[in-house]
């Protein structure tokens, strides 16, 4: 009889963990791209939005989503607005006018101001430099940026959105997760199918952590999104990407994506800087990738060091790096409105000194 109740406990306290995994699985359907485009975009009373409220599907599939145009919302904690093309920035001319010179931001969260306002990202950091410095040119700075784009993602938005206003330069910004795929791309787990065990699901990821940790060095990456257990973040088997996003994911999609960009440059005639406010974890390899094709690379962790040296005194890494006022928050590492200024201003100084800027005015001249 003991027996009998024990068994019995275990059997009922495995089916209401796999009931709490079919329910959660259930609660949080949004979180698959079907699932969170399928629902009305909301609005706190306050007037706070989640990402997916931000954003739209794109029919490219090598885009996915983009966001959504003529926002005036708050987004992460500061004020978001977004223009009639859906970029984070105010309206600008569309057509090329004499004397204009074009530069295009292609990025994802960091370049896009990750818990920034309106304004305070890098880029236009970087374009209120030139402006002020150079006033004898029209310069046109178009930020692309959208949180969660890897460098597949964002050579597509400058074939789809970019090149047909004529830029002279491209800034392609570099993140550790740029071999990813962003959230909400995975398979949605249905809670009702009952052929399967979402206990023994969650176990079979546990168990493909090492190899798909492995495989990111390889071709693949982590798949970095909100997962049915109780940890927030968990690395999700290679049966979790759409079949369909394979070809975003992972060091053949990311050298591919570069080489395009290079034929790009060649054909369109403009340069290409790529920039990086760390080179961590995969950021270093993938800035070696920008560095062979011929691109410039500005990495300004040694703003971040000069800054833990003339204002912290203190010596950088990366833990204090974290618990420090170059983030938003120990919640949100996005580099903070100190660091993307210091990242805009020596972005700005870099075109300078490589002569950057004074080929683009020999290329453009003054407007009559």
């Amino acid at each position: 009889m003991r027996l009998a109740i024990l068994g019995l406990s275990v059997l009922l306290s495995l089916a209401a963990i796999e009931a709490v995994f079919r329910y959660r699985a259930w609660q949080l359907d949004y979180q698959s791209l079907e699932g969170a485009f399928a629902r009305q975009a909301e609005t706190s009373p306050s007037g706070r939005t989640r990402f997916i409220d931000v954003i739209q599907p794109n029919a490219n599939e090598r885009i996915i989503y983009e966001l959504r145009p003529n926002l005036k919302t708050e987004f992460a904690g500061q004020p978001m607005s977004t223009n009639s093309c859906g970029f984070r920035m105010p309206e600008f001319s569309r057509q090329k006018k004499p004397g204009m010179i074009t530069i295009l931001g292609l990025g994802g969260s960091i370049m896009f101001g990750h818990g920034v306002a309106d304004g305070e990202d890098f880029f236009s950091v970087m374009a209120a430099q030139l402006r002020s410095g150079l006033p004898e040119r029209t310069w046109r700075c178009i930020n692309t940026a959208v949180p969660s784009y890897n460098v597949v993602m964002k050579v597509e938005t400058l074939k789809e959105k970019g090149l047909q206003y004529e830029p002279d330069l491209v800034v392609l910004g570099i993140a550790s997760n740029n071999l990813d795929l962003p959230n909400y791309i995975r398979v949605a787990d249905d809670p009702f199918d009952f052929k399967k065990s979402f206990i023994l699901d969650y176990f079979d990821e546990l168990r493909g952590l090492k190899h798909e940790e492995s495989e990111r060095i390889g071709e693949l990456a982590l798949v970095d999104h909100p997962k049915l257990s109780w940890g927030a973040v968990a690395v999700t088997a290679p049966n979790k990407i759409p079949e369909r996003y394979r070809g975003l994911v992972g060091w053949r999609p990311f050298y591919a994506a570069m080489d395009e960009l290079k034929a790009l440059s060649e054909k369109h005639g403009f340069e290409v800087v790529v920039i990086a406010n760390l080179d961590v974890d995969l950021a270093a390899q993938m800035l070696e990738a920008a560095k062979e094709r011929g691109f410039e690379v500005v990495l300004t962790r040694d703003e971040i060091e000069k800054y833990f040296q003339d204002v912290r005194h203190e010596p950088f890494s990366m833990e204090r790096y974290c618990q420090s006022d170059l983030v938003v928050s120990t919640e949100n590492l996005h580099p903070s409105v100190i660091q993307q200024r210091l990242m805009g201003k020596r972005l700005a100084q870099e075109l300078w000194k490589r002569g950057i800027l004074k080929r683009l005015l020999e290329k453009v001249p003054k407007a009559p």
